[in-house]
């Protein structure tokens, strides 16, 4: 086909192109019309584009730009040579150059425009120029680079840019400001067009990573195409300015892999013969052979995983992680987070093991024994790693399978504890915690990491590390037949992996499940709840945390992949459902309309999620001190305390080194009791207080209690410390009550029923009112006893609660601190209490 030349041009040192080309570009594009001298028959190649494509995003308007294009033609010879080839070149072998949009940089000017590695500036790379149909393109920028001061390069001389009369050569245009666009006019021989180029950058506090990849050694096509994760590509990588010359990359994933933006595994070598591994400290404190890029795409706030790892590193079975800005050969392919591989840590003296959905016909995987089974999903356990030394030692995946078989067998004798020989409770515990408070769509189907550390009796079977969290809190991908109905997965209220199976059934459908039917292990949960409490209540604070470092990066990302819409199943919380919920768990999620609408969902979730187990886990731990006095001829210990005073047992202990503690028979009061004339010269004693806690249930265990236990600090004792409250001999009158021999105040002490009330100087009762000394008309009364007031108050924590007037009795104590009279419980600290007001 003949192009058609529809104006005259004038060739000189700058292309200028007539108003009718000009008029015959739409008002959406930035292309301009080429002209093509005669015999130039590979410029018309070059103009040629990919048929059917479509433009992705609307180009800034050049009206200038394309005006000064549009100049009149001065030099009627060269329309005259261009005439002449239109009429010798034949029709089929002059292709006409596209109009409008559809036309592909690449392929018209064969070059690729990049921004080139400077170090000095800040980059520690190429960072090629992504173009998309149209002449549009996005500069990817790293945090930390000089955006200002970086400028664009190219491997053709006989290509320039021109802007505002400038023509620039490579390495001379600059960018645009961050966040802005700047048009160019690229010319190359007789080919023009117009380009259009924003500036995008990443966040400062995120570092880059640049996967220089030697396709000699295999392409990145082939690795990307490899649902197996077989094929391997080879080269070097750039990270946070240090250089790694050896890695190798692999995909990774099951149902993430599908996706555009792909997740892979890196492992790094010695030498380029890629033989010898060598373990490299990406992040700071943990050197792996092996590591981990999760693409997070399924994940619209880009930080479930991270907020949930940072929690399971808190409880000891996680991965320490990182956000990173990733480059290949030049190409963003946007933000990541960096993990040391979910095995990595495999001991020599034994093996890694990991409870999967996915059978395969391999002989590292067998069927998980004796459990119930999901249609459509099969229990199986795969045998990721054995340890040097323990294959040496003959274990194999036959002898990992009697073994594991004997020990989930134990689970399984509901009315035997000897399971506790073969798993370690406190690392399950934490990981049914963590699946608890994520609500994660893979409870069900398995993807949890086990390992054995050595192959003796005492090696149990350890949980973690956790990993897999980008389907979570709240944004879960539902599917009918796991038996969970869609509001269980994605409200914050309830238990949730008693609730994963079809139909309630005394055969577990899940390890955790399985375990979880044992009240010794859900008593176990509780506690490690307990003691964790304040890193739960931490995830809410740690998404706005992570949320400020990935600020920008999570930005540029989404430039390149947008905040997409995969299909209903991810959408139902964020966008279907603004409320969700009952009460105080109720979920009021925002419109997902930016990436920090996502955000902030995801911290109504874990604010909301961990509220309820709060309620529904957490025993308040006592608190206090051990409080010394002396009692006529006896030294008197009193476990003083300031919180969690509901049904507490007490222990008393005693130690001759400060280390080993025995308990004493019978000492199970508030107070111990020692005789003056002792020798305590080296013995100190302590007292182990333990709350009656709060009832849990579960869907298969039925009720149990947790329970908060703390150990008050030890105390050595000394006969020098007199008693430190004393008051004379009551009388009804005016009594003077002394603090270590000082006098503190007088007041007028009345004796009434079985009891004292107490009046100030204006008449007015002092009363214990909860956790408050308050003074009131109505008389109080106190009771007396070796020169302790005491008297029952009532005690309220929820604002249901005082609502309802309900509430536990507890004994008030009136006590004296800093020269003045509180009140407080069981004879704590006043200051610790709601304390309105003093005797004085």
């Amino acid at each position: 086909m003949l192009l058609t030349l529809c104006m005259i041009v004038t060739l000189f040192s700058g292309m200028t192109l007539s108003a009718g080309a000009v008029e015959a570009e739409t008002e959406e594009t930035t292309a301009v019309e080429t002209v093509l001298p005669e015999g130039d028959n590979q410029a018309a190649e070059e103009t040629e584009a990919a048929p059917d494509a479509e433009p992705t995003e609307e180009v800034a308007p050049v009206e200038e730009a394309a005006a000064e294009a549009a100049a009149p033609a001065e030099d009627a010879e060269a329309s005259e040579d261009a005439q002449s080839a239109e009429e010798t070149e034949p029709a089929e072998e002059t292709p006409e150059i596209p109009e409008g949009d559809d036309w592909d940089f690449k392929a018209v000017f064969k070059v690729d425009l990049l921004v080139a590695a400077d170090p000095e500036l800040g980059l520690d790379g190429d960072v090629l120029v992504d173009f998309v149909l149209g002449g549009i393109g996005k500069i990817y920028l790293p945090g930390k680079a000089a955006a200002e001061a970086l400028t664009l390069s190219w491997d053709d001389p006989s290509l320039t840019l021109t802007k505002d009369d400038v023509t620039y050569q490579s390495g001379e245009a600059p960018l645009a400001p961050v966040g802005e666009s700047v048009t160019y006019k690229v010319q190359k021989g007789n080919v023009i067009r117009l380009i259009n180029l924003k500036t995008v950058q990443g966040a400062r506090s995120v570092n880059a990573m640049f996967l220089n990849i030697d396709e000699s050694l295999g392409t990145i096509q082939a690795m990307n195409k490899d649902d197996d994760h077989e094929t391997s590509c080879y080269g070097g990588v750039n990270y946070a300015g240090v250089d790694y010359p050896y890695f190798s990359m692999k995909g990774r994933g099951n149902s993430t892999w599908v996706f555009d933006k792909k997740p892979y595994n890196l492992t790094f070598y010695k030498k380029d013969d890629y033989d010898k591994k060598q373990k490299v400290e990406l992040i700071k404190g943990v050197k792996a052979k092996k590591w981990s890029l999760l693409a997070n795409y399924l994940d619209n706030s880009l930080l479930r995983n991270k907020v949930a790892l940072d929690l399971a590193d808190t409880l000891g079975i996680g991965l320490q992680s990182e956000f990173v800005d990733v480059w290949m050969n030049g190409e963003f392919l946007g933000n990541y987070l960096l993990t040391p591989k979910k095995d990595y840590n495999a001991p020599d003296e034994g093996y890694v093991l990991e409870n999967d959905h996915i059978p395969e016909d391999i002989p590292e995987q067998f069927e998980f024994p004796n459990i119930k089974e999901m249609p459509f999903k099969h229990n199986v356990v795969n045998v990721e790693d054995i340890g040097d030394d323990a294959a040496d030692a003959g274990e194999t995946v036959e002898t990992i399978q009697a073994w594991f078989t004997e020990a989930w067998n134990s689970v399984l004798d509901w009315d035997s504890e000897e399971y506790q020989n073969y798993f370690d409770l406190d690392s399950w515990a934490k990981m049914y915690l963590m699946f608890e408070v994520s609500k994660t769509y893979d409870c069900y189907s398995g993807n949890i990491i086990m390992h054995r550390d050595g192959l003796t009796e005492n090696d149990k079977l350890i949980a973690g590390p956790a990993w897999d969290y980008d389907i979570a809190f709240g944004r879960t991908l539902h599917k009918f037949f796991v038996g969970v109905t869609e509001h269980k997965q994605l409200n914050a209220e309830g238990w949730y992996n008693d609730s994963v199976g079809l139909v309630a059934s005394k055969e577990p459908y899940s390890i955790l499940q399985g375990l979880g039917m044992h009240e010794s292990f859900m008593k176990r949960v509780a506690e490690v709840y307990n003691d964790y409490k304040w890193a739960f209540e931490d995830l809410a604070a740690n998404t706005d945390r992570q949320a400020e470092v990935l600020g920008a990066s999570a930005d540029m990302n989404n430039e390149l992949w947008g905040t997409h819409s995969l299909s209903a199943d991810y959408l139902v919380a964020p966008n279907t459902m603004s409320f969700l919920g009952t009460g105080s768990y109720r979920l009021r999620y925002e419109p997902t309309l930016t990436w920090q609408n996502y955000v902030n969902n995801l911290k109504e979730f874990c604010a909301k999620r961990v509220l309820w187990l709060s309620d529904h886990l957490y025993a308040e731990y006592p608190e206090g001190s051990i409080a010394q006095a002396q009692s006529g001829e006896e030294i008197v210990l009193r476990a003083a305390l300031t919180a969690g005073n509901t049904e507490n047992s007490y222990q008393w202990q005693i130690s001759s080194n400060g280390k080993t503690w025995t308990d004493l028979d019978g000492e199970t009061n508030q107070s111990l009791r020692l005789p003056m004339d002792a020798d305590y010269e080296g013995v100190t004693y302590r007292c182990v207080v333990k709350n009656a806690g709060v009832d849990i249930y579960t869907t298969h265990g039925g009720w149990t209690k947790a329970s908060a236990q703390s150990i008050l600090e030890p105390v050595a004792v000394d006969v020098e410390v007199q008693e430190v409250e004393e008051a004379a001999e009551l009388q009804d009158g005016d009594l003077i009550v002394l603090l270590g021999g000082r006098e503190l105040g007088s007041y007028t002490f009345t004796k009434q029923d079985d009891g004292w009330t107490i009046q100030n100087a204006d008449g007015k009762y002092a009363k214990a009112d909860g956790r408050s000394l308050v003074y009131t008309d109505t008389p109080f009364v106190w009771s007396y006893d070796d020169g302790v007031f005491s008297a029952d108050t009532k005690v309220t924590y929820t604002l249901l609660g005082k609502k309802l007037g309900l509430g536990f009795i507890q004994t008030a104590y009136l006590t004296s601190t800093g020269g003045r009279l509180g009140v407080s419980l069981d004879g704590g600290d006043p200051a610790s209490f709601l304390t309105r007001g003093f005797l004085q």
